[in-house]
């Protein structure tokens, strides 16, 4: 019951090392989040996959949308398994500052070795972008259209991003500052 913590409630699918729970080249997961490597059924998926898949919450967070739309999941990935790259968050809205617009970007480029290694490198690049907004930057602004009304039911993931952490603290148990 405090807002400065953030628990993960729900990893939704988790990789077990001692048990194989797929076949090879099965693909589990949501195709909207999925890697291109994940998408094509690569087996050796690293942080970068996770990094990809959290760029995709901001995506969706930013925009209102997701980076891939089809009407099935089979077309969603294969957009993603060929490497098709999303819109620009600022092609579809605008507003937002370039430096969160370069960091999605980054965090969804096709080439795991393009995106930012794991999540610490991730807070890293939040931290210079945040680092790097004006004073109006930093402003909430209205939102032109709404992209969940009252009779909208869809999943709504709510980001908290810790920007200042307490170097003798590890990062998974570290305050988040609000």
């Amino acid at each position: 019951r405090r807002v400065e913590w953030a628990k993960i409630l729900d990893f939704g699918l988790v990789r077990n090392p001692a048990q194989d729970i797929t076949a090879t080249g099965a693909g589990m997961g949501t195709p909207e989040y999925m890697s291109p490597e994940q998408a094509r059924g690569e087996r050796a998926l690293g942080p970068a996959t996770d990094v990809y898949a959290l760029g995709g919450v901001l995506y969706r967070c930013l925009t209102g949308q997701r980076a891939f739309e089809g009407d099935e999941g089979r077309t969603v990935l294969a957009k993603v398994a060929r490497g098709d790259g999303p819109p620009r968050v600022a092609d579809v809205r605008p507003e937002i500052p370039t430096a969160v617009d370069e960091l999605v970007a980054a965090m969804m480029a096709p080439d795991p070795a393009q995106r930012p290694p794991d999540g610490l490198a991730v807070a890293e690049r939040i931290r210079a972008a945040r680092d790097g907004l004006d004073a109006a930057d930093r402003h909430a602004r209205p939102v032109e259209r709404t992209s969940l009304t009252t009779s909208e039911q869809a999943p709504v993931a709510v980001l908290f991003v810790e920007l200042g952490r307490d170097a003798a603290r590890p990062p998974w148990s570290a305050p988040l500052a609000v």
